[in-house]
């Protein structure tokens, strides 16, 4: 057997025990996983309670006037919310499983999600209910996308680990490549639409030219999973989440690190900064966390989710997406049961929360 091929099924078995290791967070019976005939969104599906991980909200996104919250869960379902009520706008099922990720466009008329059926789709925000045609040419889930600060171009990665480049007006393909060795679960382009980011599921982080796809920086550094990354509204820095429990931050100019958080105590899933560049926040096990970007002070450990009772246990839910609003002064958390937190940014309480039903 070829060297490459045996490592990759380490990886893969590797990867299969750190979902087996969170199945036993939620569940008191022992499972046993065949690791060399499953993969780990297989195991992931099997394991995880269907209440919790089927509606999981995975993703949260303002709207550039921060009047509009959107949403996607586990079941392909983008739900947009009145941040002034608190209620329920309407709900789009987006996609037929996994609503992975959802971008705005800068003038908040249109919404680009990806999802697990291995498409990207457009939503007009006048009429949501009716997608434009999908952009279809990823052969596995779709779980990052962004768009052009002109609207003129979407950027999707996934699974299926290549970075592709679309013309928004006609959906064609512009250009891709392939980004990394393992799955891509988040990419950001920085402000100035020259760069993209991508991290990974091979522990690594990669900037990109958005252009000609030439590889610019690989950040080496994470032992785990990156989950999550994001550029600084000012462009000049990375940070990154990752299985490895820590969140970092990167020169974005030389893709050197230049600051390690520690503080969360298991998987770290997203990070956001807030529009003045000065703060941090990350979404990890069940706590969310504030911290000063200039000398790495924490600021603020908020736990805003619920206790959940399954299987005869109580545990904590756990955290799954954040993002600042537009003005900087409200965080919106979502959580393995779907809930949605939103909370004052600067004293860490819990202002609102929104609960999908699970229709």
């Amino acid at each position: 057997m070829a060297i490459g091929v045996q490592l990759e099924r380490v990886k893969t078995s590797l990867h299969i025990a750190n979902l087996l290791f969170i199945a036993s967070h939620y569940l008191s019976a022992q499972v046993v996983v065949d690791a060399s005939n499953t993969t780990p969104d297989k195991v992931a599906t099997s394991l995880m309670p269907v209440p919790i991980f089927n509606f999981a909200a995975h993703t949260v996104a303002f709207s550039p006037n921060g009047e509009i919250l959107a949403t996607g869960d586990g079941t392909g379902t983008v739900r947009l919310w009145n941040l002034h009520t608190g209620e329920l706008k309407t709900s789009i099922r987006a996609h037929t499983n996994w609503a992975f990720s959802i971008v705005w466009s800068r003038d908040g008329e249109f919404l680009v999600t990806g999802g697990g059926d291995n498409a990207v789709r457009l939503f007009e925000l006048a009429n949501p209910a009716r997608s434009e045609r999908p952009l279809v040419g990823h052969s596995n889930d779709v779980h990052a996308v962004a768009i052009t600060r002109d609207g003129s171009h979407i950027v999707s990665a996934g699974d299926d680990k290549d970075i592709v480049v679309w013309n928004a007006n006609n959906g064609r393909q512009v250009r891709r490549w392939r980004g990394h060795d393992e799955p891509i679960p988040s990419l950001h382009l920085s402000p100035d639409d020259q760069w993209v980011a991508t991290s990974s599921r091979d522990d690594s982080i990669r900037i990109w030219n958005l252009k000609t796809g030439a590889l610019q920086h690989a950040l080496i550094g994470h032992t785990g999973d990156v989950l999550s990354v994001r550029f600084s509204p000012d462009g000049k820095t990375l940070a990154s989440a990752s299985y490895d429990q820590t969140v970092r931050l990167w020169d974005a100019a030389t893709g050197q690190e230049r600051r390690l958080f520690k503080g969360h105590t298991n998987r770290v899933f997203g990070v956001a900064f807030s529009p003045d560049g000065s703060r941090l926040a990350s979404a990890g096990d069940s706590t969310l966390r504030i911290w000063n970007i200039a000398n790495g002070d924490p600021l603020n450990v908020i736990a805003p989710g619920d206790v959940i009772e399954t299987h005869g246990r109580k545990i904590p839910e756990d955290l799954s997406a954040v993002t600042f609003s537009p003005d900087g002064r409200t965080l919106a958390v979502s959580s393995t049961t779907g809930t949605i937190t939103l909370i004052d940014a600067a004293s860490g309480k819990v202002m609102r929360r929104l609960v999908p039903n699970s229709k």
